[in-house]
């Protein structure tokens, strides 16, 4: 964050759950950006995010799960599978956009 910072550069996250799932994860995280909820999921379908169980549990995503056990992180793996989660969203994947003027190319 703090190179972010100096970089003038704003992290902002968005997720597809309720404002209290946002307040939640702000408190466990600690996170000190910007948190948006966005419990309709239209961001994540404006931008073609994937969402489901095979699109969550790779292989990769697998011994990424072992890897990140045995440094000692937890996920909340109940609330992972109660329905009304999974129903607004706990398979939705993120993503990391990159948003700026930018410049334009001509063409």
């Amino acid at each position: 964050m703090d190179i972010m910072d100096a970089s003038g550069v704003a992290l902002v996250l968005i997720g597809p759950g309720s404002i209290d799932q946002a307040k939640s994860f702000s408190e466990k995280s600690k996170f000190e950006g910007e948190i948006y909820a966005d419990p309709t999921h239209l961001s994540y379908e404006a931008l073609n995010f994937v969402s489901g169980v095979l699109t969550t549990f790779t292989p990769n995503a697998g011994l990424k799960i072992i890897q990140l056990y045995l440094e000692g992180y937890r996920q909340h793996w109940k609330l992972s599978f109660e329905k009304d989660t999974v129903s607004r969203g706990g398979w939705k994947q993120g993503g990391t956009i990159v948003a700026g003027p930018g410049q334009r190319s001509r063409g």
